[in-house]
C-alpha cells in the first residue's frame, strides 16, 4: 500500500460548496497517487450520507455503507444512479471473510473506537487492496497512527 501525505490546507472543508469541491478534488488527487481504481468494491466503515455524496461524486460505483444509523437505508444516490448496498458492521470485528473488498475507507471513525488498533487490523483484513483513513489530527488514535508511520503529522 503506498501512503501519500494530506497538509492542513487540503482539509479545510468546513461546509460550502466551493470548499466541499476543493475537498473532492484533494480527495481525487491523493486516490490516483495511491492507483485507487473508482471502479472496484468499496466498503465504507462509519460511513454517512455525505461520505457517500463524496464517494459518488469521486466516481465510485460499487459502495457498501456500514453504519448503525437507522436511517441509512440502502438507496440509490439521487441524479447518479448509484446502488448504495448498506450492512451492520461493527469496525472492531467485522463479520466479513479476507479480502471482501478492494478498498475500505473510514472517515472520521477510529477515534470513536474502544480498540482503534482492532478496528484497523480488521480494516486490513477485509482489504484487499486499499484502507483510506481520514481522522483529525488531535485524537489520540490519529498521533498513535502517526508515530507507527501509517500516517503524516
Amino acid at each position: 500500500m503506498k501512503a501519500t501525505s494530506v497538509t492542513k490546507q487540503d482539509v479545510k472543508t468546513a461546509g460550502s460548496d466551493k470548499r466541499r469541491d476543493q475537498f473532492l478534488a484533494v480527495f481525487l488527487r491523493h486516490f490516483k497517487a495511491c492507483n485507487i481504481d473508482t471502479s472496484e468494491k468499496l466498503l465504507v466503515i462509519g460511513g454517512s450520507r455525505q461520505d457517500i455524496e463524496l464517494l459518488v461524486r469521486a466516481g465510485f460505483k460499487n459502495i457498501t455503507l456500514s453504519n448503525f444509523e437507522p436511517e441509512l437505508e440502502e438507496h440509490a444516490h439521487p441524479n447518479l444512479s448509484v446502488k448504495v448496498k448498506v450492512l451492520a458492521i461493527d469496525a472492531e470485528q467485522i463479520d466479513l471473510p479476507d479480502g471482501s473488498f478492494d478498498c475500505v475507507f473510514a472517515h472520521e471513525v477510529l477515534h470513536h473506537c474502544r480498540s482503534p488498533h482492532r478496528a484497523l487490523c480488521e480494516m486490513l483484513r477485509v482489504a484487499s487492496k486499499h484502507v483510506v483513513l481520514l481522522e483529525p489530527n488531535d485524537s489520540l488514535s490519529m498521533r498513535a497512527l502517526t508515530l507507527t508511520g501509517f500516517s503524516f503529522p
